[in-house]
Protein backbone atom coordinates (compact mmCIF):
# COMPACT_ATOMS: atom_id res chain seq x y z
CA UNK A 1 0.00 0.00 0.00
CA UNK A 2 2.81 2.40 0.87
CA UNK A 3 4.46 1.59 -2.45
CA UNK A 4 1.32 2.50 -4.34
CA UNK A 5 1.09 5.83 -2.51
CA UNK A 6 4.75 6.55 -3.23
CA UNK A 7 4.24 5.76 -6.92
CA UNK A 8 1.20 8.02 -7.09
CA UNK A 9 3.03 10.90 -5.39
CA UNK A 10 6.07 10.58 -7.65
CA UNK A 11 3.94 10.53 -10.81
CA UNK A 12 1.95 13.54 -9.65
CA UNK A 13 5.13 15.47 -8.93
CA UNK A 14 6.74 14.52 -12.25
CA UNK A 15 3.60 15.52 -14.15
CA UNK A 16 3.34 18.79 -12.27
CA UNK A 17 4.18 21.88 -14.30
CA UNK A 18 5.71 23.38 -11.15
CA UNK A 19 8.23 20.54 -10.95
CA UNK A 20 9.06 20.53 -14.66
CA UNK A 21 9.53 24.29 -14.81
CA UNK A 22 11.56 24.23 -11.61
CA UNK A 23 13.77 21.39 -12.82
CA UNK A 24 14.46 23.03 -16.19
CA UNK A 25 15.24 26.33 -14.50
CA UNK A 26 17.49 24.65 -11.92
CA UNK A 27 19.46 22.59 -14.43
CA UNK A 28 19.81 25.59 -16.74
CA UNK A 29 21.07 27.78 -13.91
CA UNK A 30 23.55 25.12 -12.75
CA UNK A 31 24.90 24.57 -16.28
CA UNK A 32 25.27 28.28 -17.04
CA UNK A 33 26.81 29.15 -13.66
CA UNK A 34 29.24 26.22 -13.88
CA UNK A 35 30.42 27.29 -17.34
CA UNK A 36 30.81 30.90 -16.20
CA UNK A 37 32.71 29.84 -13.07
CA UNK A 38 34.96 27.56 -15.12
CA UNK A 39 35.83 30.54 -17.28
CA UNK A 40 36.67 32.54 -14.17
CA UNK A 41 38.69 29.64 -12.74
CA UNK A 42 40.57 29.27 -16.02
CA UNK A 43 41.52 32.96 -16.04
CA UNK A 44 42.68 32.87 -12.45
CA UNK A 45 44.67 29.70 -13.12
CA UNK A 46 46.39 31.37 -16.07
CA UNK A 47 47.22 34.38 -13.89
CA UNK A 48 48.62 32.04 -11.25
CA UNK A 49 50.81 30.17 -13.73
CA UNK A 50 51.99 33.39 -15.36
CA UNK A 51 52.91 34.93 -12.02
CA UNK A 52 54.79 31.89 -10.79
CA UNK A 53 54.18 29.93 -7.64
CA UNK A 54 57.14 31.39 -5.77
CA UNK A 55 58.91 34.42 -7.20
CA UNK A 56 61.81 36.23 -5.62
CA UNK A 57 63.29 39.49 -6.83
CA UNK A 58 66.13 41.02 -4.87
CA UNK A 59 64.88 41.32 -1.27
CA UNK A 60 61.20 40.75 -2.12
CA UNK A 61 59.39 37.43 -2.14
CA UNK A 62 56.04 36.89 -3.85
CA UNK A 63 53.83 33.89 -3.11
CA UNK A 64 50.73 32.95 -5.08
CA UNK A 65 47.87 30.66 -4.08
CA UNK A 66 46.38 28.51 -6.82
CA UNK A 67 42.61 28.78 -7.41
CA UNK A 68 40.56 25.82 -6.22
CA UNK A 69 38.77 23.62 -8.73
CA UNK A 70 35.65 23.18 -6.63
CA UNK A 71 35.20 26.94 -6.41
CA UNK A 72 33.30 26.36 -9.66
CA UNK A 73 30.59 24.63 -7.60
CA UNK A 74 30.86 26.43 -4.25
CA UNK A 75 32.82 29.63 -4.66
CA UNK A 76 32.74 30.56 -1.00
CA UNK A 77 35.57 32.97 -0.23
CA UNK A 78 38.12 31.59 -2.69
CA UNK A 79 38.26 34.79 -4.75
CA UNK A 80 37.43 37.28 -2.04
CA UNK A 81 40.25 36.25 0.28
CA UNK A 82 42.88 36.95 -2.34
CA UNK A 83 45.71 34.86 -3.70
CA UNK A 84 48.89 36.93 -3.74
CA UNK A 85 51.20 38.09 -0.98
CA UNK A 86 54.63 39.66 -1.07
CA UNK A 87 57.02 40.28 1.79
CA UNK A 88 60.50 41.46 2.66
CA UNK A 89 62.40 41.30 5.91
CA UNK A 90 60.98 44.75 6.79
CA UNK A 91 57.36 44.16 5.73
CA UNK A 92 55.12 41.11 6.24
CA UNK A 93 51.42 41.70 5.41
CA UNK A 94 48.83 39.74 7.39
CA UNK A 95 46.43 39.48 4.43
CA UNK A 96 46.58 38.73 0.75
CA UNK A 97 45.68 40.82 -2.26
CA UNK A 98 43.85 39.85 -5.44
CA UNK A 99 45.28 38.13 -8.46
CA UNK A 100 48.02 39.97 -10.34
CA UNK A 101 47.99 42.87 -7.91
CA UNK A 102 44.31 43.74 -7.91
CA UNK A 103 42.91 45.43 -4.82
CA UNK A 104 42.73 43.38 -1.66
CA UNK A 105 39.41 42.01 -0.57
CA UNK A 106 40.73 39.76 2.17
CA UNK A 107 38.75 41.45 4.93
CA UNK A 108 35.47 40.21 3.43
CA UNK A 109 34.95 37.12 5.58
CA UNK A 110 31.27 37.12 6.41
CA UNK A 111 28.45 35.29 4.70
CA UNK A 112 28.06 36.00 1.02
CA UNK A 113 25.09 34.42 -0.69
CA UNK A 114 25.52 36.39 -3.92
CA UNK A 115 27.81 34.02 -5.83
CA UNK A 116 25.86 32.13 -8.45
CA UNK A 117 27.02 28.52 -8.36
CA UNK A 118 25.70 25.07 -7.57
CA UNK A 119 25.67 25.81 -3.84
CA UNK A 120 23.60 28.96 -4.40
CA UNK A 121 21.17 27.06 -6.63
CA UNK A 122 20.55 24.45 -3.94
CA UNK A 123 20.48 26.89 -1.06
CA UNK A 124 18.04 29.36 -2.62
CA UNK A 125 16.39 28.01 -5.77
CA UNK A 126 15.84 24.36 -4.89
CA UNK A 127 14.77 25.12 -1.33
CA UNK A 128 12.07 27.40 -2.75
CA UNK A 129 11.05 24.79 -5.32
CA UNK A 130 10.67 22.20 -2.54
CA UNK A 131 8.32 24.56 -0.70
CA UNK A 132 6.24 25.28 -3.82
CA UNK A 133 6.01 21.57 -4.62
CA UNK A 134 4.99 20.29 -1.18
CA UNK A 135 3.15 23.12 0.57
CA UNK A 136 -0.20 21.62 -0.45
CA UNK A 137 0.75 17.96 0.01
CA UNK A 138 -1.66 17.54 2.95
CA UNK A 139 -3.55 20.84 3.20
CA UNK A 140 -4.99 20.73 -0.31
CA UNK A 141 -6.26 17.19 0.11
CA UNK A 142 -7.99 18.27 3.32
CA UNK A 143 -9.59 21.20 1.48
CA UNK A 144 -10.83 19.01 -1.36
CA UNK A 145 -11.99 16.18 0.90
CA UNK A 146 -9.83 13.54 -0.83
CA UNK A 147 -7.84 12.91 2.36
CA UNK A 148 -11.01 12.17 4.34
CA UNK A 149 -12.19 9.84 1.57
CA UNK A 150 -8.89 7.96 1.48
CA UNK A 151 -8.79 7.47 5.24
CA UNK A 152 -12.41 6.31 5.28
CA UNK A 153 -11.32 3.38 3.09
CA UNK A 154 -9.21 1.92 5.91
CA UNK A 155 -5.93 3.39 4.62
CA UNK A 156 -3.65 3.78 7.67
CA UNK A 157 -2.65 7.35 8.34
CA UNK A 158 0.99 6.47 8.87
CA UNK A 159 1.19 4.85 5.43
CA UNK A 160 -0.34 7.92 3.81
CA UNK A 161 2.23 10.24 5.38
CA UNK A 162 5.14 7.85 4.76
CA UNK A 163 4.07 7.50 1.13
CA UNK A 164 4.02 11.27 0.68
CA UNK A 165 7.35 11.60 2.47
CA UNK A 166 9.22 9.01 0.40
CA UNK A 167 7.55 10.17 -2.79
CA UNK A 168 8.82 13.67 -2.20
CA UNK A 169 12.25 12.33 -1.26
CA UNK A 170 12.53 10.56 -4.62
CA UNK A 171 11.67 13.77 -6.45
CA UNK A 172 14.25 15.74 -4.44
CA UNK A 173 16.91 13.10 -5.12
CA UNK A 174 16.12 13.27 -8.83
CA UNK A 175 16.38 17.07 -8.99
CA UNK A 176 19.68 17.24 -7.07
CA UNK A 177 21.16 14.26 -8.93
CA UNK A 178 20.39 15.65 -12.37
CA UNK A 179 21.68 19.12 -11.46
CA UNK A 180 24.95 17.98 -9.89
CA UNK A 181 25.50 15.32 -12.55
CA UNK A 182 25.32 18.00 -15.25
CA UNK A 183 27.80 20.20 -13.38
CA UNK A 184 30.18 17.29 -12.73
CA UNK A 185 30.12 16.15 -16.36
CA UNK A 186 30.96 19.68 -17.48
CA UNK A 187 33.92 19.73 -15.08
CA UNK A 188 35.14 16.32 -16.25
CA UNK A 189 35.03 17.06 -19.97
CA UNK A 190 36.37 20.61 -19.77
CA UNK A 191 40.10 20.62 -20.66
CA UNK A 192 40.91 23.47 -18.26
CA UNK A 193 39.66 21.67 -15.15
CA UNK A 194 41.74 18.85 -13.60
CA UNK A 195 39.26 16.49 -11.92
CA UNK A 196 40.81 13.82 -9.68
CA UNK A 197 39.37 10.97 -7.65
CA UNK A 198 39.80 13.07 -4.52
CA UNK A 199 37.73 15.87 -6.03
CA UNK A 200 35.00 13.41 -7.01
CA UNK A 201 34.92 12.25 -3.40
CA UNK A 202 34.43 15.83 -2.25
CA UNK A 203 31.68 16.30 -4.85
CA UNK A 204 29.95 13.21 -3.43
CA UNK A 205 30.06 14.82 0.04
CA UNK A 206 28.60 18.03 -1.39
CA UNK A 207 25.84 15.93 -2.96
CA UNK A 208 25.01 14.38 0.41
CA UNK A 209 24.93 17.77 2.14
CA UNK A 210 22.61 19.12 -0.57
CA UNK A 211 20.19 16.25 -0.03
CA UNK A 212 20.29 16.68 3.73
CA UNK A 213 19.58 20.40 3.40
CA UNK A 214 16.62 19.96 1.04
CA UNK A 215 15.14 17.15 3.14
CA UNK A 216 15.12 19.56 6.08
CA UNK A 217 13.00 21.98 4.07
CA UNK A 218 10.79 19.19 2.76
CA UNK A 219 9.99 17.83 6.22
CA UNK A 220 9.33 21.36 7.46
CA UNK A 221 6.95 21.91 4.52
CA UNK A 222 5.10 18.66 5.22
CA UNK A 223 4.75 19.61 8.87
CA UNK A 224 3.25 23.03 8.07
CA UNK A 225 0.96 21.49 5.44
CA UNK A 226 -0.23 19.02 8.08
CA UNK A 227 -0.89 21.64 10.76
CA UNK A 228 -2.90 24.18 8.74
CA UNK A 229 -6.21 23.61 7.01
CA UNK A 230 -5.71 25.71 3.86
CA UNK A 231 -2.90 25.36 1.34
CA UNK A 232 -2.72 29.14 0.79
CA UNK A 233 -2.09 29.61 4.49
CA UNK A 234 0.63 26.95 4.40
CA UNK A 235 2.38 28.68 1.49
CA UNK A 236 2.25 32.09 3.19
CA UNK A 237 3.71 30.69 6.43
CA UNK A 238 6.43 28.74 4.62
CA UNK A 239 7.57 31.72 2.55
CA UNK A 240 7.85 33.83 5.69
CA UNK A 241 9.82 31.08 7.43
CA UNK A 242 12.06 30.74 4.36
CA UNK A 243 12.87 34.46 4.40
CA UNK A 244 13.55 34.30 8.13
CA UNK A 245 15.90 31.30 7.87
CA UNK A 246 17.67 32.20 4.64
CA UNK A 247 17.96 35.98 4.89
CA UNK A 248 17.24 37.32 8.36
CA UNK A 249 18.98 34.81 10.63
CA UNK A 250 22.41 34.87 8.90
CA UNK A 251 22.49 38.67 8.83
CA UNK A 252 21.23 38.87 12.40
CA UNK A 253 24.06 36.57 13.45
CA UNK A 254 26.59 38.92 11.83
CA UNK A 255 25.08 41.97 13.56
CA UNK A 256 25.04 40.26 16.97
CA UNK A 257 28.60 38.97 16.61
CA UNK A 258 29.82 42.51 15.91
CA UNK A 259 28.00 43.75 19.01
CA UNK A 260 29.33 40.96 21.23
CA UNK A 261 32.90 40.90 19.93
CA UNK A 262 34.09 44.39 19.03
CA UNK A 263 37.22 44.82 16.95
CA UNK A 264 39.87 47.53 17.38
CA UNK A 265 39.85 50.42 14.94
CA UNK A 266 42.56 50.94 12.34
CA UNK A 267 43.97 53.79 14.44
CA UNK A 268 44.15 51.55 17.52
CA UNK A 269 46.00 48.90 15.54
CA UNK A 270 48.51 51.48 14.25
CA UNK A 271 49.12 52.75 17.76
CA UNK A 272 49.71 49.24 19.06
CA UNK A 273 52.13 48.56 16.19
CA UNK A 274 54.11 51.62 17.17
CA UNK A 275 54.11 50.88 20.89
CA UNK A 276 55.10 47.23 20.61
CA UNK A 277 58.52 48.17 19.14
CA UNK A 278 59.04 51.22 21.31
CA UNK A 279 61.63 49.57 23.65
CA UNK A 280 63.89 48.90 20.67
CA UNK A 281 63.21 52.03 18.61
CA UNK A 282 66.08 54.18 19.92
CA UNK A 283 68.66 51.46 19.26
CA UNK A 284 67.10 50.75 15.87
CA UNK A 285 67.35 54.40 14.77
CA UNK A 286 70.92 54.67 16.04
CA UNK A 287 72.05 51.50 14.21
CA UNK A 288 70.32 52.57 10.98
CA UNK A 289 71.91 56.01 11.06
CA UNK A 290 75.39 54.62 11.65
CA UNK A 291 74.92 51.82 9.10
CA UNK A 292 73.84 54.06 6.23
CA UNK A 293 76.58 56.64 6.96
CA UNK A 294 79.39 54.09 7.41
CA UNK A 295 82.35 54.13 4.95
CA UNK A 296 85.43 51.96 4.98
CA UNK A 297 85.91 49.42 7.82
CA UNK A 298 84.28 46.46 6.09
CA UNK A 299 84.03 44.37 9.26
CA UNK A 300 82.19 47.09 11.21
CA UNK A 301 79.94 47.75 8.21
CA UNK A 302 78.94 44.08 8.03
CA UNK A 303 78.34 43.93 11.78
CA UNK A 304 76.08 47.00 11.59
CA UNK A 305 74.30 45.50 8.59
CA UNK A 306 73.55 42.31 10.50
CA UNK A 307 72.32 44.26 13.54
CA UNK A 308 70.19 46.51 11.34
CA UNK A 309 68.70 43.45 9.65
CA UNK A 310 67.91 41.77 12.98
CA UNK A 311 66.19 44.84 14.39
CA UNK A 312 64.23 45.47 11.18
CA UNK A 313 63.12 41.83 11.09
CA UNK A 314 62.20 41.98 14.78
CA UNK A 315 60.14 45.11 14.12
CA UNK A 316 58.41 43.36 11.22
CA UNK A 317 57.54 40.29 13.29
CA UNK A 318 56.27 42.29 16.28
CA UNK A 319 54.04 44.44 14.05
CA UNK A 320 52.86 41.35 12.19
CA UNK A 321 51.83 39.70 15.45
CA UNK A 322 49.72 42.75 16.29
CA UNK A 323 47.92 42.55 12.93
CA UNK A 324 47.64 38.79 13.21
CA UNK A 325 45.89 39.07 16.56
CA UNK A 326 43.39 41.35 14.88
CA UNK A 327 42.94 38.87 12.01
CA UNK A 328 42.48 36.02 14.50
CA UNK A 329 39.86 38.03 16.37
CA UNK A 330 38.10 38.75 13.08
CA UNK A 331 38.06 35.02 12.35
CA UNK A 332 36.61 34.32 15.79
CA UNK A 333 33.95 36.95 15.10
CA UNK A 334 33.06 35.12 11.87
CA UNK A 335 32.78 31.81 13.73
CA UNK A 336 30.67 33.47 16.42
CA UNK A 337 28.32 34.78 13.72
CA UNK A 338 27.95 31.25 12.38
CA UNK A 339 27.35 29.84 15.86
CA UNK A 340 24.66 32.43 16.51
CA UNK A 341 22.99 31.47 13.22
CA UNK A 342 22.88 27.70 13.67
CA UNK A 343 19.09 27.68 13.62
CA UNK A 344 19.36 28.50 9.92
CA UNK A 345 19.81 25.43 7.68
CA UNK A 346 21.33 27.76 5.08
CA UNK A 347 24.22 28.66 7.39
CA UNK A 348 24.88 24.99 8.18
CA UNK A 349 24.66 24.11 4.50
CA UNK A 350 26.98 26.93 3.45
CA UNK A 351 29.57 26.00 6.08
CA UNK A 352 29.62 22.34 4.99
CA UNK A 353 29.66 23.06 1.25
CA UNK A 354 32.53 25.54 1.41
CA UNK A 355 34.50 23.29 3.77
CA UNK A 356 34.19 20.30 1.43
CA UNK A 357 35.01 22.50 -1.57
CA UNK A 358 37.99 23.97 0.29
CA UNK A 359 36.74 27.53 -0.24
CA UNK A 360 36.11 28.52 3.37
CA UNK A 361 38.25 30.57 5.72
CA UNK A 362 40.15 27.51 6.97
CA UNK A 363 41.91 27.15 3.61
CA UNK A 364 42.95 30.80 3.78
CA UNK A 365 44.25 30.43 7.33
CA UNK A 366 46.29 27.37 6.33
CA UNK A 367 47.75 29.38 3.44
CA UNK A 368 48.71 32.25 5.78
CA UNK A 369 50.31 29.77 8.19
CA UNK A 370 52.42 28.59 5.26
CA UNK A 371 53.34 32.20 4.47
CA UNK A 372 54.47 32.74 8.06
CA UNK A 373 56.69 29.66 7.88
CA UNK A 374 58.09 30.85 4.54
CA UNK A 375 58.93 34.21 6.09
CA UNK A 376 60.79 32.56 8.99
CA UNK A 377 62.81 30.52 6.52
CA UNK A 378 63.43 33.60 4.36
CA UNK A 379 64.71 35.51 7.39
CA UNK A 380 67.14 32.71 8.29
CA UNK A 381 68.55 32.64 4.76
CA UNK A 382 68.82 36.43 4.46
CA UNK A 383 70.76 36.66 7.70
CA UNK A 384 73.46 34.52 6.10
CA UNK A 385 74.33 37.53 3.93
CA UNK A 386 76.05 38.98 7.00
CA UNK A 387 77.47 35.79 8.48
CA UNK A 388 78.22 33.23 5.72
CA UNK A 389 77.84 34.38 2.12
CA UNK A 390 78.89 31.08 0.59
CA UNK A 391 76.17 29.27 2.47
CA UNK A 392 73.75 32.06 1.53
CA UNK A 393 74.38 31.48 -2.17
CA UNK A 394 74.01 27.73 -1.65
CA UNK A 395 70.69 28.15 0.16
CA UNK A 396 69.41 30.53 -2.52
CA UNK A 397 70.21 27.98 -5.23
CA UNK A 398 68.40 25.19 -3.37
CA UNK A 399 65.17 26.82 -2.30
CA UNK A 400 62.18 24.57 -1.82
CA UNK A 401 58.89 25.57 -3.45
CA UNK A 402 56.24 27.12 -1.26
CA UNK A 403 53.69 24.64 0.09
CA UNK A 404 50.96 24.57 2.69
CA UNK A 405 48.73 21.78 3.98
CA UNK A 406 45.10 22.02 2.93
CA UNK A 407 42.58 20.27 5.20
CA UNK A 408 42.12 16.63 4.19
CA UNK A 409 38.74 15.09 3.42
CA UNK A 410 38.80 13.31 6.77
CA UNK A 411 39.58 16.53 8.64
CA UNK A 412 36.80 18.34 6.79
CA UNK A 413 34.23 15.64 7.52
CA UNK A 414 35.26 15.48 11.18
CA UNK A 415 35.02 19.26 11.55
CA UNK A 416 31.57 19.36 9.92
CA UNK A 417 29.98 16.49 11.86
CA UNK A 418 28.30 18.78 14.45
CA UNK A 419 26.78 20.97 11.72
CA UNK A 420 25.66 17.95 9.71
CA UNK A 421 24.12 16.43 12.84
CA UNK A 422 22.14 19.63 13.49
CA UNK A 423 20.96 19.66 9.88
CA UNK A 424 19.88 16.03 10.23
CA UNK A 425 18.05 16.83 13.46
CA UNK A 426 16.07 19.52 11.63
CA UNK A 427 14.64 16.82 9.39
CA UNK A 428 14.03 14.38 12.24
CA UNK A 429 12.26 16.95 14.45
CA UNK A 430 9.97 18.24 11.69
CA UNK A 431 9.20 14.73 10.46
CA UNK A 432 8.28 13.54 13.96
CA UNK A 433 6.18 16.64 14.59
CA UNK A 434 4.39 16.21 11.27
CA UNK A 435 3.90 12.48 11.84
CA UNK A 436 2.44 12.90 15.34
CA UNK A 437 0.24 15.80 14.23
CA UNK A 438 -1.10 13.87 11.25
CA UNK A 439 -1.94 10.81 13.34
CA UNK A 440 -3.85 12.88 15.88
CA UNK A 441 -5.35 15.63 13.72
CA UNK A 442 -9.04 15.83 12.92
CA UNK A 443 -9.12 15.93 9.12
CA UNK A 444 -12.80 16.78 8.78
Amino acid sequence: MTGAIIKREVLEYFKSSRFLIGLVFTVGLVVISTLVNIGDYRQRQQDYLSAGEHAERSFQVEIFRAPLVLSTLAQGMDKKLGSRIEFTYYNLPEKTSGYMGFASQSDVRFFDFTSIDFAFTVRVVLSLIVIFLAYNAIAEEKEQGTLKLALSNSVPRDKVLLGKFFGGMIVIFAAVTVSLLCATLILMIHPAVPVTAGLLGRIALMYGVSLLYLIAFYTMTLFVSTVVRRSATALMILLQVWIFLIVIVPNLGVILSKKIMTLPSAEEIRQEEQSVFEPYREEYERIRTEYYSMHGNEERYRELGRKNFELAAQKTELEYQVRKRFADKLSRQVRLARDLSLISPAVLFDAAMTRFAGTDIIEYERFMDGVERAYSRYREVRELLYTDRNRYREEMNNQEPFTYASPSVGESVSAMLPQLLILFLFSVVFFVLGFVTFLRKDIR
